[in-house]
Formats: C-alpha cells, sequence, structure tokens
C-alpha cells in the first residue's frame, strides 16, 4: 500500500482494525428543560466498553482510530436520527480550522492557556470540579470564577458529571445551565435518549 492510499485509509479510519458503534448521552439546558446536544461516545460493536476499546488503541493507530470514531459517530447520529447538534470528540492535532473548535475541557489550570490560543464555543467543565459542587466551598469558588470568566469570553460552559439534583441546582446558582450526567440520561446506542429533568 503506497503512503497516499495508507493516509487515505487513516483519514476515513480503515486503518483501525477495531468495529466501534457510538453511545449517546444528551447535553440538556437544566433550566429550560430541553435537550442542546447528544456527545458521541464510543462503544464496541460487539457491547464492549469505552475502556475496552480505549484498550485497542496507542501511538501506532490512534489517528486512525480518531477518524474512525468521528465517521462512526456521523453515521450513528444519522441512523439515530438525533434532533439536537451532535458533540464529537478528537485530537487536538486533528481540529484543521481552529475557529470551527466546539469543544475542550477544562481538567485542570494549565488549559487555561488553551482560552488564551483561541476561544472554543463550548467548554465542559470535569467531573472532577462537578462532584460535590453543591457542598464544596473551594470547588464552588473555581466553577464560579470559570464561569465569570467564560462569560466574559462569550464561551457556554458545561457542567460534566451531574449525578444529583443538588449538583445541578448548584450549578444553575453559579450560572451553568447547560450539564450533562446520569442525573438526566445514560448514555444509549441507536437511539436518542430522552431525559428525565429533576423538580425544582
Amino acid at each position: 500500500m503506497g503512503e497516499r492510499d495508507s493516509c487515505g485509509a487513516c483519514r476515513n479510519g480503515e486503518a483501525f482494525a477495531g468495529a466501534i458503534t457510538m453511545a449517546f448521552q444528551p447535553i440538556v439546558d437544566a433550566v429550560g428543560q430541553t435537550v442542546f446536544a447528544h456527545e458521541a461516545l464510543v462503544r464496541g460493536a460487539d457491547g464492549a466498553s469505552a475502556a475496552d476499546v480505549l484498550a485497542s488503541v496507542d501511538a501506532n493507530n490512534q489517528y486512525a482510530f480518531d477518524q474512525k470514531c468521528r465517521v462512526r459517530a456521523l453515521e450513528c447520529a444519522v441512523e439515530a436520527q438525533l434532533p439536537a447538534m451532535v458533540s464529537i470528540n478528537f485530537l487536538p492535532n486533528a481540529v484543521y480550522n481552529p475557529e470551527h473548535c466546539l469543544r475542550t475541557t477544562l481538567a485542570a489550570a494549565q488549559r487555561l492557556n488553551l482560552l488564551a490560543d483561541f476561544q472554543p464555543d463550548l467548554l465542559k467543565l470535569d467531573i472532577g470540579l462537578i462532584r460535590s459542587i453543591d457542598t464544596d466551598k473551594v470547588r464552588q469558588r473555581i466553577v464560579r470564577h470559570v464561569s465569570q470568566l467564560c462569560d466574559d469570553l462569550d464561551v457556554r460552559v458545561i457542567g460534566e458529571g451531574v449525578e444529583t439534583a443538588d449538583e445541578s441546582s448548584a450549578l444553575v446558582d453559579l450560572g451553568i445551565v447547560l450539564q450533562q450526567g446520569f442525573l438526566f440520561a445514560r448514555p444509549a446506542t441507536g437511539k436518542a435518549t430522552v431525559p428525565g429533568f429533576p423538580a425544582r
């Protein structure tokens, strides 16, 4: 196989041998109680977990895996007839047009430099910052300031890993209405999951 053929196969994800599918988990507007988007999450075609699939990814095939995930995410989204935007994860060096980047993850302070280099439309707060946000004063202060900073930059914030109604309410109080987590819906394959919303 020539270099050009190999590159073409990589772009289509064909160089990654594993069979994969996608589960979708909604990102919701917790105040408006609507679905904002669906995040595509990799699964094995045989029902294998994301961890099992990722265990087969290494430095030699990660780019092909990334490409295959994007292709499958779009295919599965069409098959599931998702009624909202689809959020697809990909390698940072695969962002060919940074101005179109829709998502990054703030898991540590050093990643703030990403906001200086380019401003995404959306920024997702890691589950580590969200857990016990309703009772943890330190996390509340951090998230409040991140929310204010993103508001100044016209970047919308998503709270990831929301599991309790109290966590959801705390995020709303901190200005974060876009949320995702088991409180609303678990990831599901082959269909658009209808989220549930806690009483407020």
